[in-house]
């Protein structure tokens, strides 16, 4: 390993420890903040890279290095010139900011080409690609039409790099300073709301969440109270709808999608699989294909995730919700005077209620009297019926 390549190692580690150190020993020698920027710039990721500037501008930093992998920016401020606010906050900055396409593999796609450009410093790695006018191009060719000045493996090396040279920051030449045995490094993420609301915005992810949380509010309309499938509902669809307020969806999409889903439940209720579930099953893929626009990357649903979820919306709506909807259905007065005081074994905990084989069918229970709780393979009697569900008591077989 090259001398270079060691001090790159030794400048992060040293770095990220002076960076845990108190204010008055941080104060000894230059600082240099690096902010990792992934995924989609979306508002919350705008906002913090901001508000990260503003933090290094009233510090008087010596440098703030923004590491950035993206495939572009979505619904974020723009300024007078309809550009997002982030371009002009990075060139009128009061100190030094560099932008790094990093780590191995990042992107650097949309208006985050135009952070490079607005950037005192801009660099990719030798395995980082930028969307270029005809389409994606490597750091080499970056380098040549000038939309980077330099290739370097690592933030560590920019480092090195920029050490000593010249940069305009505001109309006026500074000087970079930032020696390799004085300089401290702090890492800089974004907290856990701003991850979690940025993770929602994640096309394949949202979907995912208006999917789920649908089935899952179908699945708790077929049964008794409320519980835990439709709490979990309420709280997927609710990321869904934050999501879909980042993301350009087509409502005309979601019109689809929503009729979709009423057609197959219809077909449920009905316990058919006819002409409403065929044209059902259409449109929910239908809607699910055309949700988002696909010109641009950060805002593409694959279709292959459209297309395998229709597949497994028509395999819950058909087969698992007919099946849980016939359960749900009044046991017939001839049933009924049949099973009262038949008795019959626990196939799932009674809490009160579960699952009892009786007459040699598993039907659904509910516990009465004490105790108020049975075990798989204790023995109960039914004692009444309430609409599809058995009353069963159970019976003590200590005497045995």
């Amino acid at each position: 390993m090259t001398f270079r390549r060691l001090f790159a190692v030794a400048l992060l580690i040293g770095g990220a420890t002076a960076g845990a150190l108190p204010a008055h020993a941080q104060d000894t020698g230059p600082t240099v903040d690096i902010v990792e920027v992934s995924g989609v710039i979306d508002a919350p990721i705008h906002r913090y890279v901001v508000e990260r500037i503003d933090d290094a501008e009233a510090r008087g930093l010596s440098l703030l290095v923004l590491q950035v992998d993206s495939l572009g920016m979505l619904k974020v401020p723009v300024g007078q010139d309809g550009r997002p606010v982030i371009i002009e906050r990075i060139r009128g900055a009061t100190i030094p900011v560099a932008v790094h396409i990093g780590p191995r593999g990042a992107h650097a796609g949309g208006d985050v080409v135009a952070l490079l450009e607005a950037a005192d410093s801009g660099s990719m790695g030798p395995s980082s690609v930028a969307q270029g006018p005809d389409g994606w191009i490597v750091a080499q060719e970056a380098l040549e039409i000038g939309v980077i000045d330099r290739v370097v493996p690592s933030v560590a090396d920019l480092l090195l790099e920029l050490h000593g040279t010249t940069v305009d920051v505001a109309g006026a030449d500074v000087v970079l300073d930032v020696p390799r045995d004085l300089t401290t490094v702090r890492f800089w993420q974004p907290g856990p709301i701003r991850r979690a609301l940025h993770a929602l915005a994640v096309p394949p992810f949202a979907y995912l969440l208006l999917c789920f949380g649908v089935m899952l509010l179908v699945f708790e309309s077929s049964q008794p109270g409320f519980g835990v499938a439709g709490g979990t509902a309420i709280l997927l669809l609710g990321g869904a709808a934050y999501a879909f307020t980042v993301l350009p969806a087509r409502w005309y999409a979601l019109v689809a999608f929503a009729v979709g889903n009423l057609l197959l439940w219809l077909d449920v209720l009905r316990d058919e699989l006819k002409v409403p579930t065929w044209i059902g099953t259409i449109l929910f893929g239908a809607g699910s294909v055309l949700l988002l626009p696909r010109g641009n990357q950060a805002t593409t649903l694959p279709t292959w995730v459209a297309l395998a979820t229709t597949f497994a919306a028509f395999g819950f709506y058909g087969p698992i919700m007919t099946l849980v909807h016939r359960q749900r259905r009044p046991i017939a007065q001839t049933v009924k005077r049949r099973l009262i005081g038949e008795a019959g074994d626990v196939r799932s905990m009674l809490n009160p209620e579960g699952y009892v084989m009786v007459d040699g069918e598993l039907w659904r229970a509910r516990l009465q009297g004490e105790p108020a709780r049975l075990r798989v393979g204790e023995r109960v009697t039914v004692t009444g019926v309430d609409g599809a569900v058995l009353l069963v008591m159970g019976i003590d077989t200590s005497a045995n």
